[in-house]
């Protein structure tokens, strides 16, 4: 029961940090393009964004929050090499955000200038996530190396123990 809620707490946050970046995104490069953005996306309207694409944003954020614990239990695909773990998320929550794009028109398909927007900004924000991930795993590494170390400093790694 305990893991169940720490698990549906874990979707809630990643579910929000993702629907704020994603929304804040799409604030800044609304800011910058101005009025010309309402005739490419249908995010927004009037210079706003709209009710529709707020829950549609918020809907994709919970399925890749729930894809990502998915991905982040320790049973799952737990024999995979990890770069291939996070290479077949990364394609599955690529492809559930395409499928998004397509279903609810964000942009035109056939919109160059809109895809190479996309590819670029969800580069930048994979790479940014992907860094961050990798500074606190290397960090969390280095910590357990050091208790590790200290453990064994403190005369326990010989294998007696003391009963």
């Amino acid at each position: 029961m305990e893991t169940t809620i720490r698990t549906i707490i874990d979707i809630m946050k990643k579910t929000a940090i993702s629907f704020i970046v994603c929304v804040m995104s799409i604030c800044v490069i609304g800011s910058f393009v101005g009025d010309e953005v309402t005739t490419i996306s249908t995010l927004f309207q009037n210079g706003n964004i709209t009710y529709a694409s707020l829950f549609q944003i918020f809907s994709l954020s919970l399925i890749i929050a729930i894809i990502n614990a998915i991905f982040d239990y320790p049973k799952f695909m737990k024999k995979i090499l990890l770069l291939y773990k996070i290479i077949f998320r990364l394609m599955i929550v690529i492809a559930v955000t395409i499928l998004y794009i397509y279903l609810f028109d964000w942009f035109p398909f056939t919109n160059v200038g809109a895809w190479i927007g996309f590819i670029v900004s969800f580069g930048l924000c994979f790479g940014l996530a992907f860094s961050i991930s990798l500074y606190t795993t290397r960090k969390k590494n280095q910590e357990y190396q050091e208790l590790l170390n200290n453990y064994k400093k403190r005369g326990h790694s010989d294998g007696s123990h003391s009963y």
